[in-house]
């Protein structure tokens, strides 16, 4: 008594622990996106992309780096030596520094000479403004925003798609068991058409019997083919196993397209990213602009000399240079050229903005469309679903009753299960429909 006791508890516990292994194993939509923003190959590659905007930003940002550079040589015939320092830096605004100093000695005669200049340059026209010389920098910092706002994008596709490929799955395995109540339904048929030793019937539900088990292999293949394309989304490999989680809540979406229309040109990454393309254009046809006329630099040169042997206070020559430099090319056709394609690509930003709003506007009204049509028929066939339960019962009534064949009671018991289904699958695609409408909306 005591062993047949333990044995009970042992295999109350041990389906208690299967049944809390099973749970854990089970995977939610959101698991399965937890999944992909670690393993997903696509979110990786978004990753690495972003990643390179942030160096791109560092690699101009060094354009404005202190530069040093040096020089230190020998002539061996004459026995001399020669050394130079330069020191330069570029500052926003077109403006160079540069400082440099200069050391020759002469083994022979003991003399020495040094030098030290100091170098300003500004370009006053044809360019050189700050927001010229930051051009590239902003450029990048705005490269940036955008590959932050497509990475956004890519985990929303693939939570979209993550919802989608579960949806059909949950269809599926739904229908899965209403397809194998089918098929019980059939062999009960069967024993009952040979309790009552009609051919006509036995041969009828001989025939439906394998129908319906061709109709399971095909499943159960439908939902093996959905967990290897889930797989392969989440970025999970093909040997592991993969369960989800079949409950799902029904809820009829609240909406409004005026308003939804709105509220994507605020928060959905196509719109935002219009946005911040336009603000580089505008900047480009500044700066064009400014190249269209003629250059002009303005330099100033502060330079001190000294000869002989004290080559340390630079107490000798003094020298300083101011010179303009200016350049045009007759009529700057090029340059026009160029601000005219910088204003043909700002003008196509604005077209692009407005081909976006109207495929936006139509998806979300098509979309809308559909909520309200699948909404009506779920309706609809959870009153067919009713009427087919009615009618299955009178028509049992009949058969028991030898008023009818087996036939007619079989398909009666198919139009209730296929009804089944039916709903099944108009509610799973309502769900699919709000999360396409969801993602339209940029929530």
């Amino acid at each position: 008594m005591i062993r047949k006791t333990l044995f009970i508890l042992s295999l109350v516990a041990s389906s208690f622990v299967y049944g809390q292994q099973e749970d854990v194993n089970k995977f939610t939509v959101d698991d399965c996106f937890d999944y992909a923003l670690k393993h997903s190959p696509e979110i990786k590659k978004r990753i690495l992309t972003l990643s390179n905007s942030k160096h791109d930003i560092d690699i101009q940002r060094a354009v404005f780096d202190l530069s040093l550079s040096g020089v230190a040589s020998r002539n061996m015939e004459n026995e001399t030596n020669s050394s130079a320092l330069v020191l330069n830096q570029e500052v926003p605004g077109g403006v160079n520094v540069t400082a440099a100093g200069d050391l020759d000695s002469d083994d022979e005669d003991g003399t020495d000479e040094g030098a030290l200049s100091l170098t300003i340059s500004k370009q006053i026209l044809g360019g050189g403004s700050i927001e010229e010389s930051l051009q590239d920098y902003r450029d990048r910092l705005i490269d940036e925003l955008i590959s932050r706002n497509l990475l956004e994008r890519e985990k929303r596709d693939i939570k979209s798609d993550i919802q989608s490929i579960f949806y059909e799955i949950i269809e599926n395995l739904q229908s899965l068991e209403v397809e194998r109540r089918r098929l019980e339904s059939a062999k009960k048929n069967l024993e009952h058409a040979i309790e009552r030793d009609k051919p006509l019937d036995i041969a009828t539900a001989k025939i439906e019997i394998p129908q319906t088990e061709l109709n399971l292999i095909r499943a159960e293949r439908t939902i093996q083919s959905n967990l290897d394309d889930l797989k392969v989304l989440i970025g999970m490999s093909p040997d592991e196993e993969l369960l989800i989680d079949e409950e799902f809540s029904y809820e009829i979406l609240k909406f409004n397209v005026e308003e939804d229309l709105m509220y994507a040109e605020d928060n959905d990454e196509l719109f935002i990213n219009n946005g911040l393309s336009k603000e580089v254009l505008e900047r480009d046809v500044r700066v064009k602009k400014e190249r269209t006329q003629i250059d002009v630099d303005l330099r100033f040169q502060q330079r001190f000399v000294n000869e002989g042997e004290d080559t340390a206070n630079l107490r000798g020559n003094d020298e300083q240079v101011l010179s303009i430099n200016f350049g045009w090319e007759f009529g700057r056709r090029a340059d026009k050229a160029r601000l005219a394609k910088s204003k043909n690509r700002l003008d196509e930003n604005a077209v692009d903005l407005y081909i976006l709003r109207q495929n936006k506007f139509r998806s979300l009204r098509g979309i809308a469309r559909d909520l309200e049509e699948t909404e009506k028929s779920i309706t609809i066939q959870e009153q067919r679903i009713a009427l087919n339960e009615t009618q299955i019962e009178l028509y049992k009534d009949r058969w028991e009753n030898g008023e009818i064949d087996i036939l007619e009671y079989i398909r009666s018991q198919n139009n209730l299960e296929s009804s089944r289904v039916q709903l099944i699958r108009l509610k799973t695609n309502y769900m699919n429909l709000v999360n396409r409408y969801l993602f339209e909306v940029g929530k």
